[in-house]
């Protein structure tokens, strides 16, 4: 009889998938191992691999000619109706008895890693394969490891970190990704660096720990059930550090972010909203990621779901963001759909600097948002938490965002006054970065035209009154074949001096 899988794992996949089965064709999902293994037509037994055929296979990935390989063998082993790319390079390599393992991570790196490894360097092809899990589905199938993906990360932050805010977006479909830094007197102009990551890379939260800044990465799309997620330096040349100080592997799902800082430590957010298909953990799970700097380099300490009470678990929130009142951390949390609950919580710490979060309120809100931003302005001399909430054209109501200011109600619990600014914004906003660059509060505004807007808001409350709360200082025409749809701004500072 062939192997089989268990029957519960099935069902948990199948229930948050399509297809029943995360892993790419030939393959399926392994609970013990958390990777996706290789199966024959019969399901039996998977191939093995001579230390030959492994050592073989590892030099060809190190070799200075990856990237010139595997444009050779697309060249000669593919056509309009298959591609054997996988059995071209295990040729290459000169194996023996291991084509399958060589064909399984073939098809992975075709469908994760094809502009990394067609367009990119050799370092930033491996490090795709790696990432998206394709070499570990070679090193499943051979039964053996090729030490490829076991490089250490960095455990110090680099010496030098990025001094100006570094606008990155990435194209989630194919890995392309381009950086450019934002400089505040000419914010059009500059060189825009390029680089090819995984496909599969979803979201970029900006994180600033002990005066160094990061962009913390998250992959929802791999191989397996488990995704990487790491902490990505921002250096000074205007690129993202290919030696990250931390990564790890997560459960597929986590789609809502923030942050927020108390004192040296900074707070990763991160919530299984149910908008993508969540694994392992269900919906309304939350958990809170502490970075925070020491001698030795990175302390992380992971709070997952502890920290949360039931009254912020359910109903599943679509929206959850940072903000400060009284020098004090809290987040709201929003549900764009029916029945539109908002409520905000303080975070608590213990002696041990653990995170807690405490129910303080509820909010009535005329209406839902589809984006909800908040950021720090300072207006006259003054910084004030602002929050920012977008609603994208519905029949014949138009599209519309509204300011509000983070204020304390008669009861001392957090709340917002009324609209500072309410205006019609175009029709279909994908979304919001804020950041500050010196005294100033920027808002990068992208829309599903592809069209990039760059705001500056006004620093004195007499612009706001006037009417002209914020101007247009930069505009870029980004495209959408396919869209930029991983944007996030390093650097941004909302939390720590710009």
């Amino acid at each position: 009889m062939g192997r089989g899988v268990p029957l519960a794992l099935c069902l948990a996949l199948g229930a948050c998938l399509a297809d029943g089965n995360p892993c790419p064709p030939g393959s399926l999902p392994d609970a013990d191992e958390d990777r996706c293994i290789p199966v024959g037509l019969d399901a039996g037994p998977v191939p093995s691999c001579s230390s030959a055929d492994i050592a073989a296979w590892t030099a060809r990935h190190r070799a200075p000619t990856l990237v010139e390989d595997v444009r050779s063998c697309e060249e000669t082993s593919c056509t309009v109706n298959a591609c054997d790319l996988g059995g071209c390079l295990a040729e290459v390599a000169g194996l023996v008895e291991c084509l399958d393992c060589a064909r399984a991570e073939g098809l992975c790196g075709m469908q994760q890693c094809g502009s990394a490894c067609r367009l990119g360097t050799e370092g930033e092809c491996r490090r795709c394969l790696c990432d998206a899990g394709c070499v570990g589905t070679f090193e499943t199938c051979a039964g053996a490891s090729t030490g490829l993906c076991d490089a250490d990360p960095d455990p110090t932050p680099p010496e030098d970190t990025v001094a100006l805010p570094l606008l990155v977006r990435r194209k989630s479909l194919t890995g392309f990704t381009r950086s450019r830094l934002f400089v505040a007197d000419a914010p059009t102009v500059g060189e825009e660096r390029s680089g090819y990551a995984a496909a599969g890379w979803t979201d970029f939260v900006p994180l600033t720990v002990a005066g160094k800044d990061y962009l913390f990465e998250v992959m929802d799309r791999c191989s397996g059930a488990r995704c990487p997620v790491r902490l990505s330096p921002a250096l000074p040349d205007g690129q993202l550090g290919s030696v990250p100080p931390w990564r790890d592997r997560w459960s597929r799902g986590w789609d809502t972010f923030s942050s927020f800082a108390v004192g040296p430590t900074t707070f990763l957010v991160a919530y299984k909203s149910g908008q993508r298909p969540p694994i392992d953990e269900a919906r309304g799970t939350g958990r809170i990621v502490a970075f925070r700097a020491t001698d030795s380099g990175l302390e992380i300490s992971d709070h997952t779901d502890e920290a949360w009470p039931a009254r912020l678990r359910i109903p599943p929130w679509t929206h959850i963001s940072g903000f400060a009142l009284d020098a004090a951390p809290f987040l709201v949390f929003h549900r764009s759909t029916a029945p539109h609950d908002t409520a905000v919580a303080s975070i608590e710490l213990d002696p041990e600097g653990r995170p807690t979060l405490v129910h303080r309120a509820d909010l009535d809100w005329p209406r839902s948002w589809d984006v909800l931003e908040s950021f720090p302005v300072a207006l006259d001399g003054e910084v004030r938490w602002l929050l920012l909430g977008y609603r994208r054209s519905t029949g014949d109501e138009a599209a519309a965002m509204e300011i509000r200011a983070w204020t304390t109600s008669d009861f001392g619990t957090p709340t917002t006054g009324p609209a500072l600014v309410a205006e019609e914004w175009p029709t279909d906003l994908l979304g919001v970065s804020a950041f500050r660059s010196g005294s100033a509060t920027y808002l990068l505004r992208q829309e599903r035209s592809g069209t990039a807007v760059i705001l500056r808001f006004a620093p004195t409350l007499a612009q706001w009154i006037r009417g002209e709360p914020y101007e247009e200082v930069a505009r870029f025409e980004w495209g959408t074949r396919p869209g930029w749809d991983v944007v996030g701004v390093a650097r941004a500072r909302l939390w720590n001096e710009p």
